[in-house]
Order: structure tokens, then C-alpha cells, then sequence
């Protein structure tokens, strides 16, 4: 957070402290920032130290890159966010599928939730299982390659 707003008008010491401005420019004191109307994030020359929970809530960047969380991405990195959760993204179509549905059974071998989960993740699908019927896909896979 920035420290202090400006005084009322004096005349400022020209005693070198630097501070960083968020302007990003590393001005000679507080007071000469404070007097530009230039809020101080820090009392050091630029750049700050980063500043963030290290709470554990993944992003990735436009960057590709994945992060700890949002504030270290786009306060500590200067990355802006893509999307939540690990690199890569996926399309926003799928962020939209439904948790539940009727599985599916993927051109990888895994069962998917539902027809749309299968499809974001770039698979083709063989068939439907009703799981109250046809738990086993493994047998019903053995079957039809028959």
C-alpha cells in the first residue's frame, strides 16, 4: 500500500533515502515524492519486494507459465492472468460443461464425465456408458473390439 499522501507544501531536505515510487521511479526522498504527488510503495529503490500470501490457488499466465496465485503472478512477475488453475487453459467452452452427466468413455482410455469433458480435453469418444448397467468399460471395450 502506498505510504502517505503529499503535505502541504514545504521545502524537502536534500538528504538522499531513496523510495519507489509507484510511478516506478526511484525518487531521492519521501518528502520529493510526497511533493510530486507520487504515492511510495517502499521505502528502497525500485522495484519493491513482492508482497503476497503464498496461499496455494494456481494460475497461469499469458505467459504460459503457471503460478502460485493470482498477487504473485500479476504483483511479483508482472504477468497478467490467462485463466485459473495449471497451464495450459483450456477453451472457455469447457469451463462451462457440466460436472455430471452421462460418461464417456475417450479415445485415451479414460472415462470422462460427460461428452463435453471428453471433448475439452482434445479426445474423440467411443461410446456412452450408462454406469448403472455398464460399470465395467474395460469389459465393454473388450466386447465391441471383438
Amino acid at each position: 500500500l502506498p505510504i502517505g499522501l503529499p503535505p502541504p507544501l514545504r521545502k524537502c531536505s536534500k538528504n538522499i533515502r531513496p523510495v519507489c515510487g509507484a510511478d516506478g521511479i526511484t525518487h531521492s526522498n519521501l518528502c520529493i515524492a510526497r511533493r510530486l504527488g507520487i504515492p511510495v510503495l517502499c521505502r528502497k529503490p525500485c522495484p519493491c519486494d513482492c508482497r503476497c500470501k503464498t496461499n496455494n490457488n494456481p494460475v497461469c499466465g499469458v505467459d504460459g507459465k503457471n503460478y502460485t496465485n493470482k498477487c504473485i503472478a500479476q504483483r511479483c512477475k508482472k504477468v497478467k492472468v490467462q485463466c485459473r488453475g495449471r497451464c495450459p487453459c483450456k477453451p472457455k467452452k469447457c469451463r462451462k460443461c457440466p460436472r455430471r452427466g452421462d460418461p464417456v468413455c475417450g479415445s485415451d482410455g479414460i472415462t470422462y464425465n460427460n461428452e463435453c469433458r471428453a471433448k475439452c480435453q482434445y479426445t474423440s469418444f467411443r461410446m456412452m456408458i450408462d454406469q448403472s448397467t455398464s460399470p465395467d468399460m474395460d469389459l465393454i471395450m473388450s466386447l465391441i473390439e471383438r
